[in-house]
């Protein structure tokens, strides 16, 4: 998927979001982030498929770099604070990484759920997550 701006480095684990000036990819940077699409997973070598804009092809090397991003599945996320097993997942305002889902009694989560907690890694502020966009 093409990013938004060439300077940003999206790297495995980063929590992506729709760019909704230019409909490209970027880091999610708000709690509750509505715009998240899914998890950087790699950074491909060659594009597979070549993308269009306006008849302009923006999978050439000097317009765009381009990220692998799941929207489904098992993967290596970035989180910030406090996280359990079994924890629904959602976008903090730390830039590209997700959080724990927490509800108050008067005020419920309305962002979007990006997964569901599967366990811990070696990594203290990464965690393995089913991904299922919501």
């Amino acid at each position: 998927l093409p990013k938004s701006s060439l300077n940003e480095e999206i790297v495995y684990g980063d929590l992506v979001q729709i760019n909704p000036e230019d409909n490209k990819y970027i880091k999610s940077s708000s709690k509750y982030n509505p715009y998240v699409i899914g998890v950087c997973i790699d950074k491909p070598k060659k594009p597979a498929i070549t993308y269009y804009l306006n008849g302009i092809n923006i999978t050439d090397e000097n317009k765009s770099k381009n990220i692998n991003v799941l929207v489904s599945g098992i993967a290596q996320i970035k989180v910030t604070g406090h996280v359990n097993i079994g924890d629904l997942l959602v976008a903090s305002d730390e830039v590209g990484k997700a959080m724990a889902a927490r509800y108050n009694n008067d005020n419920y989560n309305d962002g979007k759920i990006i997964g569901k907690v599967l366990q811990y890694t070696s990594n203290e502020d990464e965690i393995i997550a089913l991904v299922s966009i919501s």
